[in-house]
């Protein structure tokens, strides 16, 4: 035993050895040989040996110690060693590395890869101790990281840091958006997606959830029920639950995040019935953005606590109370849940936002050949996501087709269609107090502004007036740019098409459905972040559709892009915008006269067809009437046409047209142009009016309209009676 002892302890120098016999003559022999000695007699031999174990294995704390064994910190686990690492005197840290203490206390808690990745390394490896103290942290601090991908982890204040991937706050339901990016969360964890692409890292941006039991502890404890089943007006819910107290555990997590959440965040909802299957409720419910850069920390800590409450306050707002309704569910059955999430992008003087930004569907509702409904579709504009998902100008593509865009017939199209706006987070209005506004710190920025950040020649062309051409790039003062995204779709300059394509597929396996994404890329950083997954709304064909034996004038209108499927026979009333009175400058008047309408016929339980031009829903007044859900919930069929002066690229990627899919609502699409439908305006016009203004007419027929609409031809008719 001794000769073994000593063979061990000169080829292994820090191995632990323990002799025993029950005769105290070998004791000097052992100690010579590097190991301890243990009679077997003794009566503390147990109690001996434990100790031995204790000390020597790893087992129980690890004790910082300086070289004369004067004990300065300790650590019962992984994160508060990483912490301890980061105080501890770099001659303490040293002194443990030199005898590999680091890697046998890992070793007893079974953590052998990171136990098998420092211990090769050496004292004499680093300049100094102060090296070796921080590579160790980071190393760690790597491990525990890489433990941390795909599950959730419970928001602990002591050793929260702002990179952990998923942290849950609270005890309640996580919501529906949330429990999206959970699901797909985990599967980044086993399927390493970045690995098909060079240098470009999939992800999805670190955040922690307020689960929804302080929902409900914030709405009992200020007796918010009462006023919210009052129906009130907006307002009046805003100012009451910005006057309300968080819990107080609440806050005093919240004060922990903010604390060490050094960067510009997002504040979304994430309700229990959101990006449900069959009602996603997208966009009902509101996100705020904060540049959480204010000198003052209470300033920001009072930001994030009024985003809060805002965003819990949107769960009973009139848009939310009418998408309600048109679902069927109770008021009371919907939870909220928070998201607080780091916002990807860049910093560019007052403006901060991500290269750009998207939509992506697995479905896609009007392929152009050579594309399949299968292939998908993408829409992708410079900056924030807003820009898409409020259906202003965005870029259009297939995924398995991306160098193929069929909207740009001509060179005019490109200046008609193409993005000529971005939208940026004001990162120099420091003290925006979250109200009812959400878009109040939201700057609307020209093209040439993202030249002078430099952010703008990966998304565009350069018209090139002398040839009649486009030329891929930013080039000064050549011409006018032009945001077709020509370096990236087609010299993949950054792999968009293949990434959206294959999480796409990936999504649609794992959810055994059609899947929309939204997203954003950081070229900066080669990040592709992925924002939120949820299902795509389903259009069922449950029943055959006769879509022949009807004659032409017959036809108030019809289409081969409709999206619904079956009969609507209960329309008696439409409300149509004059085609020669419209002006796009009047579209807010026009959406507060529909919301009107909308309210009348509301009360008098009467559905109605909606019809008018451009994109219904739109962020962008200039493209369509931008009315939001709650000012057309009683409408069951709407139809969007193009005027000879006003043919905007349709509603696709936005909130709005996701949510009148879900409920199954009719949509039509006339492009006179293109010969897709047609329009009877005037059997319109000769209709009599139950009232009309400068702008709208609101008919009754004497009979209703037989709307049919067939979801796997995509034709609709709506045939006068």
């Amino acid at each position: 035993g001794l000769r073994l002892a000593a063979k061990v302890r000169a080829d292994v120098y820090d191995m632990p050895i323990l002799v025993q016999s029950s005769s105290n003559a070998y004791a000097e022999a052992a100690h010579k040989a590097g190991a301890r000695f243990l009679n077997k007699t003794s009566k503390s031999m147990l109690n001996d040996l434990r100790t031995f174990m204790h000390d020597n294995f790893g087992f129980g704390d690890f004790v910082f110690k300086m070289p004369d064994g004067t004990a300065v910190d300790r650590a019962h686990d992984l994160h508060s060693l990483v912490a301890a690492l980061r105080r501890a005197p770099d001659e303490s840290v040293a002194y443990h590395a030199s005898r590999n203490h680091f890697s046998k206390w890992l070793m007893a808690r079974t953590e052998f890869e990171a136990a098998y990745h420092i211990k090769p390394r050496t004292l004499s490896e680093f300049k100094n101790s102060s090296e070796l103290k921080n590579y160790l942290s980071q190393a760690l601090q790597g491990f525990i990281s890489k433990m941390q991908r795909g599950v959730i982890v419970e928001f602990t204040p002591e050793y929260f840091e702002p990179d952990i991937p998923y942290a849950k706050i609270g005890t309640g339901s996580i919501g529906g958006k949330a429990r999206g990016l959970a699901f797909f969360n985990s599967l980044l964890a086993k399927e390493d997606f970045s690995r098909h692409f060079d240098d470009v890292k999939i992800t999805i941006p670190p955040l922690a959830v307020l689960a929804t039991d302080f929902f409900d502890e914030f709405m009992d404890s200020n007796s918010l029920y009462a006023l919210v089943h009052g129906n009130p007006e907006d307002g009046t819910i805003t100012e009451a639950f910005l006057e309300a107290q968080l819990p107080q555990r609440m806050q005093e997590l919240l004060r922990v995040y903010a604390e060490r959440a050094d960067f510009p965040l997002v504040v979304r909802s994430s309700s229990v019935m959101e990006d449900s299957q069959f009602q996603p409720f997208a966009g009902i419910y509101e996100t705020y953005l904060l540049a959480n850069s204010h000198s003052n920390f209470n300033v920001r800590l009072d930001q994030l606590c009024r985003a809060v409450k805002m965003v819990y306050a949107s769960t009973f707002w009139g848009q939310a109370r009418a998408y309600m309704g048109a679902t069927s569910n109770l008021l009371d059955e919907e939870k909220m849940a928070v998201i607080l999430q780091r916002l990807v992008g860049q910093r560019h003087g007052n403006r901060f936002y991500p290269s750009f930004s998207g939509v992506a569907q697995s479905h896609n509702f009007y392929p152009v050949p050579p594309a399949k409904a299968g292939d998908g579709t993408v829409h992708v504009a410079l900056g924030l996501g807003l820009t898409v998902v409020e259906g202003r100008r965005s870029l259009r593509f297939c995924p398995k087709h991306p160098r193929r865009l069929p909207q740009f017939a001509k060179m005019r199209d490109y200046f008609d269609s193409t993005q000529q706006e971005f939208m940026a987070l004001d990162a120099a209005n420091l003290d925006f107090r979250p109200a009812d506004d959400s878009l109040a710190n939201i700057l609307v920025c020209k093209l040439d502004q993202a030249m002078e950040d430099g952010t703008l020649g990966p998304m565009v062309s350069t018209y090139d007036p002398e040839n009649d051409r486009l030329i891929e790039g930013a080039i000064p003062g050549k011409g006018a740019h032009v945001a077709d995204f020509a370096p990236i779709l087609q010299s993949n300059y950054f792999p968009l098409a293949d990434i959206t394509s294959l999480l796409l597929d990936v999504g649609r396996q794992a959810m055994g459905c059609e899947v929309e994404m939204e997203f954003a890329v950081d070229l900066e950083q080669r990040e592709f972040n992925i924002l939120q997954i949820r299902p795509m709304s389903a259009l069922h064909a449950s029943a055959n559709v006769d879509m022949s034996g009807f004659a032409a004038e017959q036809v108030l209108c019809r289409t081969d892009k409709a999206l619904g499927h079956g009969y609507m026979d209960d329309l008696s009333d439409i409300i149509y915008v004059k085609p020669g009175a419209f002006d796009t400058s009047a579209t807010r008047a026009i959406a507060a006269e529909i919301a009107a309408l909308n309210k009348q016929l509301s009360s008098q339980r009467r559905k109605y067809a909606l019809i008018g031009p451009g994109r219904w829903g739109s962020g962008d007044q200039f493209l369509g009437i931008p009315v939001n859900w709650g000012q057309i919930s009683n409408a069951r069929l709407i139809v969007e046409v193009t005027l000879p002066d006003f043919m905007p690229d349709p509603s696709y990627g936005s909130h709005f047209l996701h949510n009148v899919i879900s409920l199954g609502i009719g949509y039509f699409l006339i492009n006179h142009l293109r010969d897709e439908g047609s329009m009877d305006w005037a059997w319109l016009d000769a209709q009599p009016a139950v009232s009309e203004s400068a702008y709208l007419r609101h008919v009754r027929l004497p009979k209703p309209l037989d709307v049919r609409i067939d979801s796997r031809t995509g034709l609709g008719a709506a045939l006068k009676s």
